[in-house]
């Protein structure tokens, strides 16, 4: 199967695209944005879209302004607009990759505003989700992270999710397309790239159709998880969720989510706390300004002061 039926593939899965949408690509310059953009552009005809490119220079590489002229020229080459700002990430206190993925999606959801654009498009694939997946498996994310990122959430949609890395590049060179490398990628001590680089060469060997599976498995996860928050925004509305009686007759997964979502918590640990009430606990501490304690069959919430 070739790379442009993948993209037709993915849009009868998930009805990514529409005749008449304006997308927006977000553009690093690496081969998988470089193999996305091409892609759309010789496929805008026969979908009846227009495309733009963005790219956010970042200024985290030494290297990092020879990519954006890279970019620029890309979209010269095609004939395609491009938008492009720039910002020094290492000036933001706190994580530099979470800095760069907020500070990147901002600026794409800023510019489709601005320009016109209904959707925007990111290259990621299927080894992404096996990535993503086996991630929220390690640091627990429950049923909605063991799912993984949507095709389609919200305004963003990712044409190449059931395309492989593999074939990716595989298409890149079979089009002589160029791209740019970062090294970064390489970097082990980033738990991302030690999954991509160690733990899924192990699980292809388990399985080889392993992506395939984690692909199946997504679908289903996702299905499921969409079930059970309608189910619970459906018992929320129809009990008196601070009333122990009626937390009691859900099912212990419902209860859960209920919790969550009435009280905030965010941890495992935090829930089941919570859940010892409905088992005769009489009081417990939420955190350090905050207590729930049970008065005649009811969940009442305590600020404490501090």
């Amino acid at each position: 199967m070739n790379l442009a039926r993948k993209i037709f593939e993915a849009n009868k899965l998930f009805n990514l695209i529409e005749k008449g949408d304006k997308i927006l690509i977000g553009f690093s310059g690496g081969v998988d944005s470089v193999v996305l953009s091409y892609l759309m552009y010789k496929l805008k005809d026969a979908l009846g879209i227009e495309i733009g490119l963005t790219h956010f220079n970042h200024h985290l590489r030494e290297d990092a302004d020879e990519d954006e002229a890279f970019c620029i020229d890309f979209a010269k080459s095609l004939k395609l607009p491009i938008y492009v700002e720039s910002f020094d990430i290492k000036s933001l206190k706190g994580n530099i990759e979470e800095n760069a993925r907020k500070k990147r999606y901002e600026f794409l959801q800023k510019t489709s505003k601005k320009e016109g654009y209904n959707k925007i498009a990111t290259a990621h694939h299927l080894d992404d989700l096996a990535e993503t997946m086996i991630l929220w498996f390690v640091r627990g994310g429950g049923l909605k992270g063991l799912s993984g990122f949507k095709a389609y959430k919200e305004n963003i949609i990712r044409p190449l999710i059931t395309a492989t890395k593999d074939e990716i590049r595989a298409f890149a060179k079979e089009q002589h397309l160029s791209w740019k490398e970062d090294y970064t990628n390489y970097d082990e001590t980033i738990s991302r790239n030690l999954i991509r680089h160690k733990v899924i060469p192990i699980l292809k060997k388990i399985n080889p159709n392993f992506l395939s599976t984690v692909l199946q498995e997504s679908i289903v996860l996702q299905d499921e998880e969409a079930f059970l928050e309608d189910h619970t925004e459906h018992v929320i509305k129809n009990i008196d969720v601070f009333d122990i009686k009626s937390l009691k007759q859900q099912p212990r997964a419902i209860q859960r989510r209920i919790v969550r979502k009435t009280f905030g918590t965010k941890t495992f640990q935090k829930t089941e706390l919570v859940l010892r009430l409905l088992e005769n606990a009489k009081q417990i501490k939420l955190s350090k300004d905050k207590s729930l304690v049970v008065k005649h069959g009811k969940i009442k919430e305590i600020y404490d002061k501090i």
